[in-house]
C-alpha cells in the first residue's frame, strides 16, 4: 500500500511504502514494522545509504529512474546510474526500481542493480495489455 499507514494496517496489508516527504520512517517501522514490509522512497544516493543502514525497512523504491508522465511531483530523473551507486555502495536491500520503465529500457534497469521494478504508464497506455505485459516479463527474466 502506498503512503496510507491506516489504511493498511486496517486492512492488514503486506506491506506499506512511504516517501521522504511522507510520515517519518521511525514512526511508520515503529507502527508497521512487526506487521508488514515496510518500503522507502529513495531518489539520491546519499538518502539510500541512510535508508540502509535503518533497522526496519525491507526494501527500498529507487527513481524516478527515467522521466514520467505519472505524478506530476516526480524528482528530476537518476537514470540507472543510481541504481549502479547504490549497489558499488554495497546497499544489499532489495532495490524496486520506478519512474518512466518500459518495455524497452526494463532490461536496462534490472542489469544495472534493481531486483524489481514498479510501473503504471507501460499498462495504464498498453494497446495491447496481456502482450505488453508478457513482453515486461520476458523483458525481467
Amino acid at each position: 500500500m502506498n503512503d496510507d499507514i491506516e489504511l493498511a494496517l486496517i486492512l492488514g496489508a503486506d506491506g506499506i511504502h512511504v516517501g521522504q516527504d511522507d510520515r517519518q520512517i521511525q514512526e511508520v517501522i515503529a507502527l508497521c514494522g512487526t506487521k508488514m514490509k515496510v518500503g522507502l522512497s529513495v531518489s539520491t544516493v546519499e538518502e539510500a545509504v541512510v535508508a540502509s543502514r535503518m533497522e526496519g525497512i525491507d526494501y527500498l523504491g529507487a527513481g524516478p529512474i527515467f522521466a514520467t508522465r505519472s505524478k506530476s511531483d516526480a524528482k528530476a530523473p537518476s537514470g540507472v546510474v543510481l541504481l549502479k551507486q547504490m549497489r558499488d555502495l554495497g546497499i544489499t536491500l532489495p532495490v524496486v526500481a520506478i519512474g518512466g520503465i518500459t518495455i524497452e529500457n526494463v532490461d536496462r534497469v534490472l542489469q544495472a542493480g534493481a531486483d524489481g521494478v514498479a510501473v503504471i504508464s507501460v499498462l495504464t497506455r498498453a494497446a495491447e495489455l496481456e502482450g505488453d505485459i508478457e513482453k515486461l516479463k520476458g523483458n525481467c527474466v
